[in-house]
């Protein structure tokens, strides 16, 4: 995710070297198109003239065109070890300042060889209930960074934040919304860290909802409300009344499932007040939990957290 961030940060610090680099480029793009002339010449001029001293010298002008690549392209060798060895320590000691700034009791809980390979090779750290929290992708960048302000707002900045755990402070903001845009900010954050695609499921046999059921049946009752003329759609009135009680049989049907019960989102909050809990792939998301995911996630995938 901050690789290439890092990589620009470097060559900020080291300007010389970033200067060196693109003369080198220049330089063997240039010398590179030398060759071919000179042959040209010796080929259509010189040797025609069968002048050997002429001849002689472009050879040899000839040979150090290509002794001069050689060189070049060997410091660009140099150059590009330089770098990634530079740009890789760099990026090993900002995760071992991250690490040293993370509580003591996530070490307590995960495993030191998990915490290792999330952080320098990018694997999926255990999480409770089987989930796995995942590094954020280099095709998500802006997605991860548009969304990831639910993970680091910062609940004691607002007064009545502070009596809140971040997770309880999650669900303020989320009854606060009315456009519900927070909530699904959120809940795509929560598919995204750990890979689930959050859709309506049976928690009690695994069917999916069918959408295109739902599509087309949505469809259909649209076309009978349309059938009916807008000054009759009433409540008043007998026929759109048996459309009403229609259209409410079809949603209570086509969102239960065959085993009888509802279909569920599987990134979802339940419950009211105190109660409110938040559920991932059915698995329960405590608040203590919740600080731990807000710490993996972010020191991972944030430069500067």
């Amino acid at each position: 995710m901050s690789v290439i961030k890092c990589i620009l940060d470097y060559f900020k610090k080291h300007f010389v070297v970033f200067l060196f680099s693109i003369f080198i480029l220049v330089s063997v793009t240039i010398l590179s198109l030398v060759p071919p002339q000179l042959l040209k010449i010796i080929i259509d001029d010189i040797i025609p003239s069968k002048d050997l001293s002429k001849l002689l010298k472009y050879a040899l002008f000839y040979m150090l065109i290509f002794v001069a690549i050689g060189l070049i392209n060997f410091l660009k060798g140099i150059l590009l070890v330089v770098v990634s060895q530079g740009v890789g320590k760099k990026i090993r000691l900002e995760m071992l300042n991250k690490i040293n700034r993370m509580s003591f009791v996530i070490f307590s809980k995960y495993d030191s060889g998990d915490l290792e390979a999330y952080f320098s090779n990018d694997e999926p750290v255990p999480f409770v209930g089987g989930l796995k929290i995942y590094p954020a992708l280099v095709k998500d960048y802006y997605k991860f960074y548009s969304l990831v302000p639910c993970f680091t707002m910062n609940k004691n900045e607002d007064p009545e934040g502070v009596v809140y755990t971040h997770l309880g402070y999650v669900f303020k903001k989320i009854h606060e919304d009315e456009t519900q845009f927070f909530e699904r900010q959120f809940f795509q954050l929560l598919s995204l860290v750990f890979r689930i695609d959050n859709k309506l499921v049976c928690l009690n046999c695994g069917k999916e909802f069918d959408e295109e059921k739902y599509r087309k049946g949505i469809a259909e009752f649209q076309k009978m409300e349309e059938a009916i003329p807008k000054e009759n759609r009433t409540r008043d009135n007998p026929d759109y009344q048996v459309f009403l009680v229609a259209f409410s049989k079809f949603l209570e049907d086509i969102h239960t499932c065959e085993c009888g019960e509802k279909f569920k989102q599987l990134i979802r909050t339940e419950g009211e007040g105190k109660e409110e809990k938040l559920y991932v792939n059915n698995v329960e998301i405590t608040p203590r939990d919740y600080e731990e995911l807000r710490s993996v996630y972010c020191y991972q995938n944030i430069v500067d957290y």
